[in-house]
């Protein structure tokens, strides 16, 4: 394919608004500008977002680390909410230089965006945070456990959105059948953490890798915790789920806020928290 290196160059009187349309009809976001068309997604009004803040009090004064910003919405949201910092660590480079535009766009100077996969960051940083955010990261990822072991130990507070994997809702609902045998393995893995048993389905992208649109994780495959695994290994880490919001459809995710507690309640049941399933 022969390349034009002119295409590069603008030739647009300069402005900050200019560098949306470097990724024109690919933005997914929401960012609601008057004189250019982004995405639909609404993720500068996130429920999710402001569930988190309620059950933290407020973002306010709050050193946070935020894995996958993906187009730093939830990044300005936390930020206009009173963030005293932001580091967020994307690991897809067109999501990156999204990432950096909106940043210069709305000058979003408390913002520390790194590029490189957040594992290797969580394994190496010693540094504790106020609030993690990991949403929609977990289920893209080769090792959940790992990442969301480091997580836990990383931060006081922990907001989590992720799809998981219910063995009973893949086996009776017809669509969810369907996934096994083709994007999903029909048997778990089974990993020993903190002796217990975590329940592991592994998923694959086959050609979802061959896109130019592809957002998912560095392999291409991932392992999606069973949900009875994640809560299990989310208490046995000495941390309870304060609030949970499932939702069964169309594939069954969770949003977790998820606090430190003194004493782990390994194996023992939940005793604190609420846990509200929408969707069914």
């Amino acid at each position: 394919m022969e390349i034009n290196a002119l295409e590069y160059y603008s030739r647009e009187f300069p402005s900050t608004m200019n560098a949306l349309t470097i990724f024109k009809d690919t933005w997914l976001t929401d960012f609601a500008l008057p004189d250019f068309a982004t995405g639909e997604m609404k993720l500068l009004v996130d429920h999710r977002i402001l569930g988190f803040e309620k059950n933290l009090g407020s973002f306010s004064g709050l050193d946070i680390l935020e894995l996958g910003p993906m187009e730093a919405a939830h990044s300005k949201m936390m930020l206009d909410r009173g963030a005293s910092s932001v580091t967020s660590i994307e690991s897809n480079r067109l999501n990156f230089l999204k990432c950096l535009i909106i940043k210069n766009l709305f000058r979003l100077d408390r913002l520390n965006l790194l590029y490189g996969d957040f594992s290797l960051f969580l394994e190496k940083r010693s540094k504790k945070y106020d609030f993690c955010l990991a949403s929609g990261v977990l289920y893209h990822l080769a090792d959940p456990v790992s990442v969301l072991s480091h997580i836990l130990n990383i931060a006081d507070s922990v907001g989590i959105w992720t799809h998981y994997f219910d063995p009973d809702l893949y086996s009776e609902r017809e669509d969810l059948r369907a996934l096994m045998g083709t994007k999903f393995e029909i048997e778990p893995k089974i990993v020993k953490h903190n002796g217990i048993d975590l329940y592991l389905q592994k998923k694959l992208y086959t050609d979802q890798v061959k896109h130019d649109n592809y957002i998912g994780g560095t392999h291409p495959y991932s392992y999606w915790f069973h949900k009875n695994s994640l809560f299990e290994m989310i208490r046995c880490s000495g941390c309870e789920i304060v609030k949970a919001v499932e939702v069964a459809t169309p594939e069954p995710s969770v949003t977790l806020y998820v606090a430190r507690k003194k004493e782990s309640a390994c194996g023992a049941a939940q005793s604190a928290g609420s846990v509200t399933v929408q969707g069914v």
